[in-house]
């Protein structure tokens, strides 16, 4: 006896989700209509009845990432959908429509949560990239084993910036075309030049790339707090962290590490510029700082709208 299957209904911008849509069922078609999404329960837990029917059908693979600081439950899901089917299809329309719903400003403050992280498309089996996802995801940094969470839409765009061609090929892997939502809700997609490249599952991450790495998650905080006061306002999150990440370095190359004061600072060179902390009247300020409660009154000081007026003088 076939088992009925949940009705899907969408509440959001019909007319951007059936263009998202059609953009994804084009990529699909030299991938006889396949398509794997992403599922993310890493902050949360993904309580879906529309996902969870989808186990019983065998199209859901979980990622078997092996780290203490991720559970059995919270490891990705690789769902893997056919376009030419028609209840498929509106299962894929329905990601969409959840993902957008997530990236509402609001939303996103209170609960950081994306389950529905991404589209990807390759002619490799749902198997071989999860092995993949899971050799990536742990990753030899400067001094220990440390979880990479690559998959992550608000981590991909700006991790390929950073990395070297030779780097993001080997972070695509086999996959041919990766697609998500940024954090404006328009679509973003990556092709993979020299997709099925062997490697190991290890991006060789330098100290120097580390402390980048870490400028991506001081971004992502940034913006997460910043979009809530300006939910109209437009912005691109690795233009954001190319106008952030000089400052953040140079601070960090000082010994800070500490998140609340990077985010502080990741603040103040959004709004006055890259290089705001080599004037003469911050780097002269910082000098003899050794804890983040130094800088208290420093950024007090910064926060008032005639802090321009001395960056000029």
């Amino acid at each position: 006896m076939l088992l009925k299957k949940p009705k899907i209904e969408l509440s959001g911008d019909i007319e951007k989700i059936d263009a998202i849509t059609e953009q994804l069922c084009e990529f699909a078609k030299p991938y006889q209509s396949r398509c794997i999404v992403i599922l993310d329960p890493f902050i949360s837990a993904l309580e879906d009845d529309i996902i969870g029917s989808l186990y019983k059908e065998f199209k859901i693979t979980q990622v078997k990432i092996k780290h203490s600081s991720v559970l059995a439950w919270q490891r990705p899901l690789l769902l893997t959908l056919n376009l030419k089917n028609n209840y498929e299809r509106d299962v894929l329309r329905y990601t969409i429509n959840q993902a957008l719903t997530e990236l509402n400003p609001e939303n996103l403050y209170k609960n950081s949560t994306r389950h529905y992280s991404g589209w990807i498309f390759t002619h490799t089996k749902v198997e071989k990239i999860s092995e993949d996802f899971s050799c990536l995801s742990l990753q030899n940094m400067y001094q220990s084993k440390q979880l990479l969470r690559f998959y992550d839409p608000a981590v991909l765009p700006q991790l390929l910036t950073i990395l070297n061609p030779k780097l993001q090929i080997k972070l695509l892997g086999h996959i041919e075309i990766w697609t998500l939502l940024d954090g404006n809700g328009d679509l973003f997609y990556r092709h993979n030049d020299e997709p099925g490249m062997v490697y190991t599952g290890q991006l060789g991450i330098t100290k120097q790339l580390e402390q980048e790495l870490n400028c991506i998650g001081i971004n992502n905080q940034f913006l997460k707090k910043y979009r809530k006061n300006h939910p109209l306002e437009k912005i691109n999150e690795c233009e954001s962290l190319n106008k952030i990440k000089p400052c953040l370095l140079r601070l960090m190359s000082r010994g800070f590490t500490d998140k609340a004061l990077l985010v502080e600072w990741a603040k103040l060179a959004y709004k006055w510029g890259e290089d705001f902390d080599l004037h003469p009247y911050v780097q002269n300020k910082i000098q003899n700082m050794k804890t983040r409660f130094d800088f208290t009154d420093l950024l007090n000081e910064m926060i008032n709208s005639d802090w321009q007026i001395k960056l000029n003088q």
